[in-house]
């Protein structure tokens, strides 16, 4: 009798044994999410913290990770990021869906694009996900245009 439960008790442990292993493997794991960085003047700011909002026709895409420093980015059309051409900057909110929308937070100041730029940012796709770079452009403080900063910077989805 004991010769058939011991024969039982590592049969059990034989089946336990074979279970697959829980931990994921590498290639189950979610890819490390991309930085977006961008500099204000001579202040520079990073972040992986981007969060991607689809919504009817809106698109947008924004930092998270700091209350008095951040960025949004607006398209306005469709279900899917852009990832390819140059996009105008729009000064104003807007549903052109031919314009893009960026508005940056620098120590708590809205900053919209100068309406005496003719801005764009260039979409590409880098490592399957949308990247636009903004090259160096003039915004204003939303309350107070006599307030300027340059900002140039680089944005990835998340």
């Amino acid at each position: 009798m004991r010769n058939i439960i011991f024969l039982f008790l590592v049969l059990v442990w034989f089946i336990a044994s074979c279970k697959p292993d829980p931990t994921p493997k590498p290639d189950d794991r979610e890819p490390p999410k991309q930085y977006s960085y961008w500099v204000v003047n001579e202040d520079s700011f990073s972040t992986n913290d981007v969060a991607l909002d689809i919504g009817k026709g809106t698109i947008r895409m924004g930092s998270n990770n700091d209350v008095k420093n951040y960025f949004r980015l607006q398209f306005n059309f469709g279900y899917q990021l852009p990832v390819s051409g140059d996009w105008p900057l729009s000064s104003v909110e807007t549903q052109d869906p031919q314009m893009a929308e960026i508005s940056f937070y620098y120590k708590s100041d809205f900053y919209i694009v100068s309406t005496f730029e003719n801005a764009f940012i260039h979409a590409s796709l880098e490592q399957n996900k949308a990247r636009y770079a903004l090259p160096p452009t003039w915004f204003v403080n939303y309350y107070n245009h006599n307030d300027s900063v340059l900002i140039h910077g680089v944005f990835n989805e998340p």
